[in-house]
């Protein structure tokens, strides 16, 4: 995106030498390093911040669209090829039909363009300002395609460029072979007769030479092309050769004639496809360049600011890591010593920033003015959290320590041709950033011009910051609102800034503690500190005291945000323990249950074996009412254990039964999903069984019990109904289960019987292959409960067993 010079911030001189005093090229110069395409290079190299909002929130979408891209590990397949402006279009500097190189050029450019847009289309769901960037453009795909395959990488017609190219080719080189051959029977013919002084053809030009004795010369036919320095030699091609080159000659001609046709085809096609391959080769340096922004933000950790560009006053530069300051300690091997600037402000004062030298405080306002040209130009800004940043008409910046030597400028003179183009150009929506402003000259002089520009400053509305040692500009603070104070933090103990920006504190200049730090002589610290006077020593002090109260207040605030933290995290672990306790112990329960169930049945299944065998072996009456009342006390035992145990709260009726509700069955005491409604009859999906049930025994389960319930289960859900309607009923249904399942739907409806006195059972089982009836069959058989089974009749028939108790 280019937007128009009305709309750049660099529009200006002012705007441009502030630019140059952020070293704005340098940076651009890091971000085209990313660039795959040469005009994209340039193009970056160019590049100037623009004040356009819509424009803006576009490209930094674009910017960002491409920067998820390479941080989900992908990218764009765009490589480094031939610059088409430069070989087909406005640009080309050589005139006539492009050669086999130049062809082969543009076709592996034709063919990269295609790779570009078929990837874009492939992801276009998540390249939608790409994939719009290229929407109508035509695919170069058959032009790369016969390019391609009519040339080599060199650009050498292969042989299959035309259908008699390969032809022609054969026949030269059958020619070439001739002549040699003829060549090669004639030296050796010379051999022989000892006409030659040397045992090799020698190459004239392109003819093939005999070396001959000039006294020999009348006995080998043919022609002279060359005699020896000596004379005594002569160079002579034999009729027979001038023959067989005479044919080579012409077989290369016609090759050659083929191959100018050929590319002069090759040339008319290019020609064809000329205009749409320059439309797509300007759009892919566009996306470049685009694409480079994306790249250099994410070689720098980098983010775009917030959606919207910003016109209001607040502020927000987190965490932010000057990229070429960053770049040049690494290079040092000083990497640790970059300490990220945070700046936070919520209204439009001007703010004062004062503190000591070395503070960080010029640092700071090079680094704000680099980031809302960066934000500005939509190049990734390095910084912890997402930057929200003022959009501005001017960026103007005054660092007080150019001097022109062009305009025999002192100074402090070139500081007041800037300051005057700079309250010429600032509007309410610019950002002024003054470095010392008042400073090289009279201080009592110095401090009211700076005061006087401020206030103008201040009356235009616009954004800006100031940096200055001088106490009176800190006393403007207390007299008048639009004014605010701030100051950098500074370590005390190291003498070091933090790069940390404290607003409504002034800072302490600490210049008597620096130079101690740095070994001036005792006696000349001494003398400064008897020139200061007491008054001033005592206000650096209660700012000193004051920072550090604010450091320490500072320090305190992040140790209890630690704290909650990590109490936060403990609350979520030990939330995390109390579920899975809780989990274990349902299922401890369970497993509990489940085995005392089978303690139970082993039980009854012995006291109904003991009455059998006491019965077989005609046993007393008295026997047998032991064997009954022991029976008795097993079932009284179960009832009493059944009421010990510890019971749910009563069960809330769901309010409404729909398919793929949750409900929990209150006689099996599980929960299944609805997944059929018919009547009084509603069928649950209770884990991989079906089961029917009536409405008033149903409940809604807990909380636990539906997330549970909810998690998906992996694997095919094998399905069977079971009519579990009635708790002691005298029909079980086990169709379309399998043996093991049938048999424990079976037993369990026997052991209901038993309970409730119940002497019948109907096992519905159905025909099919008669495998599930037969295995019930022998199982019945077996059983000690079972006194008789036997078939069903007349409507039954064998599709059903029925079982007496």
């Amino acid at each position: 995106m280019r937007p128009d010079s009305s709309v750049s911030l660099l529009r200006t001189a002012e705007g441009r030498r502030a630019a140059r005093l952020l070293q704005w090229p340098r940076l651009l110069e890091r971000v085209a390093g990313h660039c795959a395409l040469e005009r994209a290079v340039e193009r970056v190299r160019r590049l100037e911040p623009f004040d356009d909002g819509a424009g803006l929130r576009e490209l930094w979408a674009w910017v960002d669209e491409l920067l998820r891209l390479l941080e989900r590990g992908d990218d764009l397949p765009l490589a480094g090829f031939v610059d088409l402006q430069r070989r087909i279009g406005d640009d080309r500097s050589e005139r006539g039909p492009l050669g086999g190189a130049a062809l082969a050029a543009v076709g592996g450019a034709a063919r990269a363009l295609s790779d570009l847009v078929r990837a874009v289309h492939e992801r276009g769901d998540r390249l939608p300002r790409t994939a719009r960037c290229l929407r109508g453009t035509e695919d170069p795909a058959p032009l790369a395609d016969r390019l391609q395959s009519c040339l080599r990488p060199d650009g050498v017609l292969e042989d299959h460029a035309s259908a008699r190219l390969g032809a022609l080719r054969e026949q030269a080189r059958a020619a070439e072979a001739r002549l040699r051959d003829t060549a090669r029977q004639e030296m050796r013919r010379a051999v022989e007769r000892g006409w030659t002084q040397g045992p090799e053809i020698v190459l004239r030009g392109d003819r093939f030479c005999v070396p001959v004795r000039a006294g020999a010369r009348g006995r080998l036919p043919g022609i002279v092309h060359d005699r020896s320095g000596s004379g005594e030699t002569l160079f002579v091609e034999p009729a027979a050769v001038v023959e067989a080159g005479n044919a080579f000659a012409e077989a290369r001609l016609a090759v050659e004639e083929e191959e100018r046709r050929i590319l002069l085809e090759l040339n008319r096609a290019v020609a064809d496809h000329a205009p749409a391959l320059l439309d797509l080769f300007e759009r892919a340096v566009e996306i470049d360049t685009v694409r480079a922004r994306a790249r250099f933000g994410r070689a720098i950790g980098g983010r775009l600011p917030e959606a919207t560009p910003a016109e209001g006053s607040k502020l927000r530069l987190e965490g932010f890591r000057h990229p070429l300051l960053a770049e040049s300690l690494e290079a040092a091997g000083r990497g640790e010593d970059l300490v990220p600037l945070d700046l936070r402000l919520d209204d439009d004062r001007i703010l004062v920033v004062s503190g000591p030298n070395a503070g960080g405080k010029t640092v700071a306002l090079k680094s704000l003015g680099l980031a809302v040209l960066m934000a500005q130009a939509a190049i990734p800004l390095p910084c912890a959290h997402p930057p929200l940043l003022p959009r501005v008409d001017h960026l103007l910046l005054d660092l007080g320590d150019e001097q022109s030597i062009q305009d025999a400028l002192s100074s402090f003179s070139a500081h007041l041709t800037h300051l005057k183009a700079i309250l010429d150009l600032a509007t309410r929506r610019s950002l002024v950033l003054l470095d010392e402003v008042g400073g090289g000259t009279d201080p009592q002089e110095g401090v009211a011009l700076a005061r006087a520009v401020l206030e103008h400053l201040a009356d235009t509305g616009c954004r800006t910051l100031v940096t200055t040692h001088y106490g009176q500009l800190k006393a403007l603070v207390e007299e008048d609102r639009r004014f605010r104070h701030a100051s950098m933090s500074f370590d005390h103990a190291a003498l070091r800034p933090r790069f940390r920006l404290r607003l409504d504190l002034p800072g302490a200049s600490h210049a008597l503690e620096i130079a101690g730090r740095i070994g001036l002589p005792a006696e000349v610290l001494q003398r400064a500190t008897e020139l200061v006077g007491d008054d001033r020593l005592r206000l650096d002090r209660l700012l000193r005291d004051l920072e550090r109260s604010r450091d320490a207040q500072l320090e305190l605030e992040r140790d209890l945000r630690r704290q909650l933290d990590e109490a936060k995290l403990s609350r979520q672990r030990y939330d995390a323990l109390a579920r899975e306790l809780k989990q274990a112990r349902r299922e401890r329960l369970r497993e509990a249950e489940r085995q005392a169930e089978g303690i139970v049945r082993n039980a009854r299944r012995k006291v109904e074996a003991l009455l059998r065998s006491i019965r077989e072996a005609g046993g007393s009456e008295a026997a047998v009412e032991a064997a009954r009342q022991a029976r008795r006390e097993i079932e009284e035992r179960v009832q009493r254990l059944e009421q010990q145990r510890p019971r749910k709260q009563s069960p809330v009726r769901p309010p409404r039964l729909v398919e793929g509700a949750l409900v929990r069955h209150t006689g099996l005491g599980k929960v299944g999903r609805v997944v059929d409604l018919r009547g009084d009859r509603i069928t649950l999906q209770i884990g991989d069984a079906r089961v029917v049930a009536r409405a008033e025994q149903l409940a809604a389960p807990d909380d636990e019990e539906a997330r549970r319930e909810a998690q998906p289960v992996e694997g095919s859900i094998r399905t069977h109904i079971v009519d579990a309607s009635p708790v002691a009923s005298t029909r079980v249904d086990v169709r379309g289960c399998d043996v093991e399942d049938a048999w424990n739907l079976v037993d369990r409806a026997i052991d209901r019987c038993m309970v409730t006195g119940m002497r019948e059972l109907e096992v519905i089982h159905g025909k099919g292959s008669g495998r599930l009836r037969s295995a019930l069959g022998r199982r019945l058989a077996e059983d000690p409960r079972v006194s008789e089974s036997r078939l069903g009749e007349g409507e039954h028939d064998d599709g059903v067993t029925l079982v007496r108790i």
